[in-house]
């Protein structure tokens, strides 16, 4: 993926919501080294769900991006909304309303 001013990214995908210290110091290093690996990339961590404060800085001290729920809601309510994958919709809390979306931070 690219953002448009070109800075590609290398996005890791998670399924799960919440995350130890443990598991998301694994997923910082898994990261690191895909970035390491690809040269030239931002490593993303994308999840549907949120992060505590201090988990944030963490991967922000890393220099890695943080796609959680409210950011993909506020990105991407569009496409989620048309998409034609129901659990896609129930994960993100899409009903009929697109009012009902978590307004920008």
């Amino acid at each position: 993926m690219e953002k448009v001013d070109g800075t590609k990214l290398l996005l890791e995908v998670k399924s799960f919501p919440t995350y130890t210290n443990n598991r998301l110091q694994d997923i910082i290093n898994q990261i690191k080294t895909y970035v390491e690996i690809s040269k030239n990339y931002k490593g993303v961590f994308v999840f549907p769900g949120k992060l505590s404060e201090n988990s944030n800085k963490l991967l922000k001290d890393q220099d890695i991006e943080i796609w959680d729920i409210d950011f993909i809601i506020q990105n991407f309510s569009k496409q989620i909304e048309n998409s034609s994958f129901k659990l896609l919709k129930k994960i993100f809390g899409f009903h009929n309303n697109i009012d009902e979306l978590p307004k920008k931070r």
